[in-house]
């Protein structure tokens, strides 16, 4: 269930791109295939980390469970941000490697920037989450990610109290 609500945001937003046209539902096509590779490799890393971590909690190694997480944390930030920063450098070329082009490339771009490059940020939740399950607590990562979508739809209370969102 938690996998579906993290693509969620991309199908919701090529929903509302209809409205724009076809180019800007090509970009966010575009864009959204890039940004699930990000979220298979980030989620096979979390994988591995949820192993090494339930292994230590199963021994009942407290300290070796904290070492586990902060070392897939560490790692999984680096490879996040290496990603980030490589999505912000090498944006334009990676939209066409995926057979974007022209008025694609101008429509895709702004959102691939806005989604793409922030991709520590998924990474950072997916190991997080992976970590926490391996603890028994299953409900804390689902909550965690309809929090975030949540905060993705914007429908934070506004400062006036009867209203609530943007929308």
């Amino acid at each position: 269930m938690e996998n579906i609500l993290q693509t969620l945001p991309g199908t919701v937003d090529t929903y509302f791109a209809g409205q724009l046209g076809d180019q800007a539902i090509a970009g966010i096509g575009v864009t959204n295939l890039v940004v699930n590779l990000f979220i298979s490799f980030y989620t096979a890393f979390s994988v591995g980390a949820g192993v090494v971590t339930a292994r230590a909690f199963g021994r009942g190694d407290r300290e070796a469970v904290g070492q586990a997480l902060s070392h897939a944390l560490v790692l999984g930030g680096v490879i996040g941000l290496g990603c980030g920063l490589i999505c912000l450098a090498l944006a334009r070329p990676i939209l066409r490697l995926s057979g974007a082009e022209g008025d694609v490339i101008a429509c895709a771009l702004p959102y691939f920037l806005v989604v793409a490059v922030p991709s520590a940020v998924l990474c950072l939740q997916l190991i997080l989450s992976s970590g926490l399950r391996t603890m028994k607590d299953t409900k804390s990562p689902m909550y965690s990610t309809l929090l975030g979508i949540w905060g993705w739809a914007g429908c934070w209370p506004s400062p006036a109290p009867t209203k609530w969102g943007t929308w």
